[in-house]
């Protein structure tokens, strides 16, 4: 049986050869069969002799077939635990029928821009102003309030913080009227004179350092909760901006008027409260089952490190016993439930993420992910109303033992703005997996 290009692209790599003479003998000897799979759940229903004829010519392959052994089940799951140690900051508090209330709270160190530069002053105002990136709810916030708290932990960059954390609260600040989004989405409110002297109230403390104690012992942190109101506000605050924070303005004692500023910065330690209630979701629409393993007919995303998808593939166990093989192909398609009410074409995500848990319990992006977008897929296509993922390298990698189980998490990233309702299981349009892959 001649070798075909296909059979070379596609060979395993042998441990202590790299010529390519020595591997295409060694294959040549062997007995080579290409398995071309296409799985959907709960069996396929098409006639299976010409799924995947397509992939090679005719001649190139010595058995085609089709099994149903491999399904696809998936569930919806939520964690209250999730490490929020990143750049986003999120605030303020949203509803959503299907998914209930989610709030957002922000626990953050204040950094400076600069030192001290020493002279007097004499505080006219103070403010604190939010440069907002993304927002929702009504612009005019004059129902609306903020609580502003003095933290009394010390917040270390290296260290793991997650969304439940209790915070450990100094004093209130107090609590202020949130004001009308101006233009250019910044937010100013009011603080008064008083908390500008108590930060200001040792001017020697008004440095940062890396080896020694500094302002951020002195004065550790805020944490700022939207108060309770009727109506939403959410936002997302600019990752990259030093405009939020707090402005203090002031005229020196020669009469100079200017300001110095305690900023949220990429270089303070932060992290953010989520609370995702699901019991003030609509009856009719909320979701059923969390964290229960039942096989429903949906499943769920939600931004903000809410409800995600788990995709358990435990057919795929069953291959191990085949090995040597080599993935050409495996890719999850995932159909979407649209209501043209509040999940329409231009309300669900641009793009979906997937990963996986190692053997230390950490989650990781699967490894097509690694290899760029363009190939490993999870951008939504109107056209077919569905996402698809190229799963190639994670199937290759779980057969060969270096990914512990064939089970991977679907999830919204963190710098998109949507939630989104999935088909599953045996809803009526369902999920597909299909997989080709060569047997030597």
């Amino acid at each position: 049986m001649p070798i075909m290009n296909f059979m070379i692209v596609f060979c395993n790599k042998i441990k202590g050869k790299t010529n390519l003479n020595s591997i295409l003998t060694k294959y040549y000897r062997a007995f080579l069969t290409l398995t071309a799979v296409s799985l959907m759940l709960p069996a396929c229903e098409e006639d299976p002799t010409p799924i995947g004829t397509s992939l090679l010519p005719a001649d190139d392959f010595a058995t085609l077939f089709s099994t149903d052994t491999i399904s696809i089940k998936a569930y919806t799951m939520y964690s209250d635990s999730v490490r929020t140690t990143d750049s986003l900051y999120v605030f303020g508090r949203r509803y959503n029928p299907y998914f209930g209330t989610t709030t957002a709270e922000i626990i953050t160190q204040l950094n400076l821009l600069g030192s001290w530069p020493g002279h007097g002053f004499t505080i006219d105002s103070v403010s604190l102003v939010l440069a907002v990136d993304r927002y929702e709810g009504d612009t005019v916030l004059y129902d609306k309030q903020i609580e502003l708290f003095e933290i009394s932990e010390y917040l270390y960059r290296d260290t793991a913080y997650y969304s439940n954390k209790p915070v450990m609260i100094e004093r209130l600040i107090g609590t202020y009227l949130l004001d009308t989004i101006k233009a250019g989405r910044v937010i100013e409110i009011d603080l008064p004179v008083s908390f500008g002297e108590y930060l200001m109230r040792d001017t020697s403390k008004l440095f940062i350092s890396s080896t020694v104690p500094d302002f951020r012992d002195f004065f550790k942190g805020l944490y700022m909760r939207l108060a309770d109101s009727p109506t939403e506000a959410f936002m997302r605050l600019s990752p990259s901006s030093s405009t939020s924070g707090i402005q203090l303005y002031y005229r020196t004692k020669a009469g100079t008027a200017t300001n110095y500023s305690f900023v949220f910065s990429d270089k303070s330690a932060k992290y953010r409260r989520i609370v995702h209630d699901f019991s003030t979701a609509d009856p009719a629409r909320k979701i059923n089952h969390i964290n229960d393993f039942v096989l429903d007919t949906v499943v769920y995303q939600q931004k903000v490190d809410g409800v995600y998808t788990r995709i358990e593939l435990p057919g795929l166990a069953g291959l191990k016993g085949m090995l040597p093989i080599s993935v050409n192909k495996a890719k999850l398609i995932m159909p979407v439930y649209l209501d043209n009410d509040i999940f329409t074409d231009g309300t669900v995500p641009s793009t979906l993420f997937l990963r996986y848990t190692d053997a230390d319990g950490k989650k990781i992006f699967i490894p097509d992910a690694m290899l760029g977008q363009p190939y490993f897929g999870g951008i939504y296509k109107s056209d077919t109303d569905s996402y698809s993922f190229n799963l190639a390298a994670f199937v290759q990698e779980y057969l060969e033992g270096r990914i512990p189980e064939p089970v991977v998490e679907i999830y919204v990233p963190r710098s998109v703005d949507a939630d989104l309702i999935l088909k599953a299981n045996s809803a009526s349009v369902r999920p597909r997996f299909e997989l080709a892959m060569t047997k030597y």
